[in-house]
């Protein structure tokens, strides 16, 4: 397929959970918002460099946060910038003796934006998470006590008071009033990592585990870190998010762990129900979950063969429908996977393969289906966007804005940034 390398899928399911979890988080406040105008913009290549990246979008405002691209050095994306209509780009600096800034997270109402420096030492490097705001710019996020060797957010509540992450091995948070603090192991396993937050901060979701067994964890202030189990003859849980309101845990569940040819089965869990395996998309015998609505109503992913990575299909799954394929892109059939939803469900992005094995972002609604967002913007909202492919991409929680990777006219990676209009 033709794919650039800067935009191929990540295989790692941890990479992808890091990758997918800003776009889990509904938001109410109406702040910001662009005009009804339809509109697109490549976001250029503000800071240097030989192309951009998105890697976040605030949930209900024109914001995007992006990384120059440098593919002639050994660190790929070294500065992070965020992106406004009203302020175009503004550097987000770096910490003290850091060569690269790695920015991939930004709270809903787009006042918090989280990320990874890193410091060169010798032939490799140490990791320091950081936050950034308007006020303070870029600030680090302390290690908790007791550790020692890097730290990285993977995610943060609504408001970006409460980020959660992983520290040496371990989960841990931090709160202005509070600093960094480790949030344990579940019982007898020796790691853990926090993948998800509630849009409150009250509650926080991970995997923990040892070798051979990785038990997905709820965390609370009062409760602590407790596992949620796993399905019958699951050894591994794992893409842990949660819905924004905080009732619903959503996961992978793997079998046989240790052999090459892993099954893979979506599971969702709530106090009442416990934890529920969902059923396969039609015609497989595996599922994954890459993304969960506002409501914990609307789960996306994608579906395979069991054991087999060659034809992978998107799905989405509803408590009221059950599960179904998405399709491909006209002239696809071997790749499409579902990355993000809207807070409502309505709406679906991800990628596919299409004619001439040209892999496109794609939005799917119910009613029509699944299409390339070029064809969505050019057909629907009459935008010109000659000369541009839109390769992957997200989409803001109330679904009026997306944002993404492409290949320009020229023929270079660009960011880009959408508004459907009200």
């Amino acid at each position: 397929m033709n794919l650039p390398l800067a935009f191929r899928p990540v295989d790692s399911r941890a990479a992808r959970s890091a990758l997918l979890l800003g776009s889990f988080f509904f938001l109410c406040a109406t702040a910001g918002r662009l005009s009804a105008k339809p509109s697109f913009t490549g976001l250029g290549n503000p800071l240097g460099g030989d192309g951009t990246r998105a890697v976040a979008l605030a949930a209900g405002r024109p914001l995007v946060v992006g990384i120059s691209l440098d593919h002639t050095s050994m660190f790929t994306a070294q500065r992070s910038f965020r992106w406004s209509p009203q302020d175009g780009a503004t550097d987000l600096g770096q910490l003290p003796g850091a060569a690269v800034t790695l920015a991939d997270r930004i709270s809903p109402t787009g006042s918090v934006i989280t990320g990874t420096s890193e410091t060169r030492q010798g032939r490799g490097y140490s990791e320091q998470a950081f936050r950034w705001t308007r006020e303070e710019g870029i600030v680090a996020i302390p290690l908790p006590p007791g550790t020692a060797t890097g730290n990285s957010i993977l995610a943060l509540s609504d408001d970006g008071a409460v980020l959660t992450g992983i520290a040496d091995s371990v989960a841990f948070c931090w709160t202005r009033a509070g600093g960094s603090q480790s949030l344990g192991v579940v019982a007898g396993e020796i790691y853990s990592i926090a993948t998800g937050i509630s849009a409150d901060g009250r509650i926080i979701v991970g995997q923990s585990g040892r070798a051979g067994t990785i038990e997905a964890f709820r965390w609370t202030q009062e409760e602590g870190m407790r596992g949620i189990g796993f399905l019958p003859g699951s050894n591994e849980n794992d893409e842990v998010f949660i819905s924004a309101d905080g009732n619903v845990i959503v996961g992978t569940a793997f079998f046989d762990q240790l052999t090459p040819q892993q099954t893979g089965q979506v599971f969702r869990w709530t106090a009442r129900t416990g934890m529920v395996a969902l059923p396969f998309p039609p015609g497989q015998g595996y599922g994954e979950a890459h993304a969960v609505s506002a409501d914990g109503i609307t789960i996306v992913g994608e579906g395979r063969l069991s054991g087999s990575t060659t034809v992978r299909q998107a799905f989405r799954w509803t408590l009221e429908g059950g599960m179904e394929d998405l399709g491909f892109l006209p002239g696809g059939g071997d790749l499409s996977l579902a990355t993000g939803v809207s807070a409502d469900g309505s709406k679906v992005v991800g990628h596919s393969d299409s004619i001439d094995g040209v892999v496109q972002m794609f939005l799917w609604t119910e009613r029509d289906g699944i299409r390339s967002v070029r064809d969505v913007l050019v057909e629907d909202y009459g935008l010109k966007l000659d000369g541009w492919t839109l390769v992957s991409g997200m989409i803001s929680a109330d679904g009026r804005s997306l944002a993404g990777n492409g290949i320009n006219p020229a023929g270079q990676d660009e960011a880009w940034f959408a508004h459907l209009g009200d």
